[in-house]
């Protein structure tokens, strides 16, 4: 993900299904992972939202990076959210994770979605 237009696709299948499946609360397409905060809407299972994005994505991204092999990790590293001190809390991890690894704009898409927050 460190080109711009591998990560503008990873962003598109983001929020291909954003308000449908899952609500996005914040997101950051760094060069090498992806934070992102995600509610699953009724109905929604966290783990196929994530296997449909991650699946999707890797199609996409390997097709513009001309390889067939793995682009993400096996596994996710899932938190809940239980509260608003929490959501509050990851959000500002995900705003201030770039500047923590020293990436300039260019270098990162960041997403942070105005949300109730009580």
């Amino acid at each position: 993900m460190q080109r711009q237009d591998v990560r503008a696709e990873v962003e598109v299948c983001l929020l291909q299904f954003d308000g449908k499946r899952y609500d996005i609360h914040a997101f950051v397409v760094m060069p090498n992972h992806v934070h992102v905060v995600i509610k699953p809407t009724p109905g929604y299972d966290l783990s196929i939202i994530l296997q449909g994005i991650k699946g999707v994505s890797a199609n996409r991204c390997n097709k513009l990076l001309r390889y067939k092999s793995t682009f993400w990790m096996d596994e996710s590293y899932d938190h809940i959210v239980r509260d608003a001190k929490e959501l509050r809390a990851f959000r500002n991890y995900i705003a201030k994770n770039p500047d923590k690894a020293g990436l300039q704009p260019e270098d990162y898409s960041l997403q942070l979605r105005n949300v109730l927050i009580t």
